[in-house]
């Protein structure tokens, strides 16, 4: 009901690097997160959304997963930016959210409810157990999705592709011999199917919760009144050039689902917009809510988009970048390798 971007991307393909810009509308680079790890950040430098809009006196939520530097649990509000915080599985996150809703409905709220699905499939991957809710058997491969047309790596591959490439395939996962990835190499088209088919369920179980929470907002009449954003901190390979998880400039992991949503007031249709939501998504929820984003924050307000206008600037790229460390050389010492991305209306370099 809302108005998709299709051309969002991620600032970062790797959870707490790209979630830190969501949260911050700062580059990985300024921030200092390009791996997973939450060592705390300076908040008054890096301020994040909740911080801003608890102090334009927004009641914040935040429930599921967290992966930001900043304190989360048995923190204060002040610290957190959240003045309810919660975690769990993703089937037991509705409910607390609807409640806070419920709760703050005749004030001004700000909630982010966020679930691990389809995360999941780097369980799958392992061959472990899927925490966040059961998809049921894969099916025989003929009954799964297709691979996809790019299912080969690509022909004359760059050498710090492939050297990734490899790394992944000695990857190891917590000092186990449990592979850390899909094994890429051993899989042929029917296994990436039924990977597939797994995603896909994965994200079928992610929908059915966010159900909830929407039509709560619909119960309540809060519809008109709640500007709804969805969008993801990267994506997966899912058998693209054979590859699983992220922490690659393919679109598969890079580009992001972006949904801007108020019903009466967004367009319904689809914009080619190029978006960063590492970078767009803190002024655009500042512009709904009627506060200036932090100064620092150098993307842009979507909310002239969404509503069906003509974008007021037009803009040339997005930038993208990660580092490559989860991996291992053949010689056994980690990959540190630098990766980034510049993103055209027409093309892509890395």
């Amino acid at each position: 009901g809302g108005m998709r971007f299709t051309r969002a991307y991620c600032a970062n393909p790797l959870c707490v690097p790209s979630r830190t810009s969501i949260f911050t509308g700062r580059y990985p680079h300024e921030h200092g997160k390009q791996i997973n790890e939450t060592r705390q950040i300076d908040a008054d430098e890096f301020p994040n959304i909740g911080m801003v809009l608890r102090k334009a006196g927004y009641t914040t939520g935040y429930f599921g997963k967290w992966h930001l530097p900043y304190p989360f649990k048995k923190s204060t509000a002040d610290k957190s930016g959240y003045d309810q915080t919660f975690d769990a599985l993703d089937f037991e996150k509705a409910a607390p959210t609807i409640e806070f809703i419920e709760k703050n409905r005749s004030k001004p709220f700000f909630v982010v409810f966020s679930l691990m699905n389809p995360h999941n499939i780097c369980q799958y991957g392992r061959s472990q157990p899927l925490p966040d809710g059961d998809i049921g058997e894969v099916p025989p491969a003929e009954k799964c999705p297709p691979a996809p047309a790019n299912l080969e790596k690509a022909k004359n591959q760059s050498d710090a592709l492939e050297a990734l490439w490899q790394a992944r395939l000695r990857a190891k996962f917590q000092d186990t011999d449990k592979r850390m990835f899909a094994p890429l190499e051993l899989w042929g088209a029917d296994d990436w199917r039924k990977y597939r088919w797994a995603y896909y369920r994965m994200i079928k179980l992610a929908d059915k919760q966010m159900g909830k929470v929407l039509s709560t907002l619909r119960e309540l009449k809060l519809e008109n009144d709640t500007v709804v954003i969805f969008t993801a901190d990267h994506g997966d390979g899912i058998g693209a050039h054979r590859w699983a998880q992220k922490n690659m400039f393919y679109d598969e992991c890079a580009r992001i689902p972006f949904i801007i949503s108020q019903k009466g007031t967004t367009k319904t249709g689809t914009s080619e917009f190029l978006v960063n939501n590492g970078l767009d998504i803190m002024p655009t929820i500042c512009d709904y809510a009627g506060v200036s984003a932090p100064p620092k924050c150098k993307g842009l307000s979507l909310r002239q988009i969404a509503e069906g206008a003509s974008p007021a600037q037009k803009r040339q790229y997005v930038a993208c970048s990660t580092h490559f460390v989860q991996d291992l050389r053949e010689d056994g010492t980690p990959i540190d390798m630098q990766g980034r991305m510049i993103r055209t209306e027409n093309f892509k370099y890395y």
